[in-house]
């Protein structure tokens, strides 16, 4: 969003510099409006649930620092792709213009 912590006259110096149109979000809005919310950590959430649940039913229940990025990576392979990525910018009106 455009709140006055995100961003900064340096930021909006680079933006000018790099051709860059930054886009802010109207407020309250953005678990609506972020491509990543909508399509990505949702899918990635119900996939963590799902992973984590199996291990459960193995007996593997508890998930520690020790073993976290593998039972994360497990939860990547199906939550994290490339079509939850794009259908979160179809799904928001948010389309890539380059």
């Amino acid at each position: 969003d455009g709140h006055s912590s995100h961003v900064t006259w340096e930021f909006l110096l680079y933006c000018l510099q790099h051709h860059i149109i930054p886009f802010c979000l109207p407020a309250h809005t953005t678990h609506k409006l972020q491509p990543l919310d909508v399509a990505v950590f949702s899918p990635l959430k119900r996939k963590w649930t799902e992973v984590v649940w199996d291990r459960f039913q193995w007996g593997n229940h508890i998930v520690k620092k020790e073993n976290f990025w593998e039972v994360l990576q497990h939860a990547r392979v199906g939550g994290l792709t490339e079509k939850n990525i794009l259908s979160g910018f179809e799904a928001t009106g948010i389309y890539p213009l380059n």
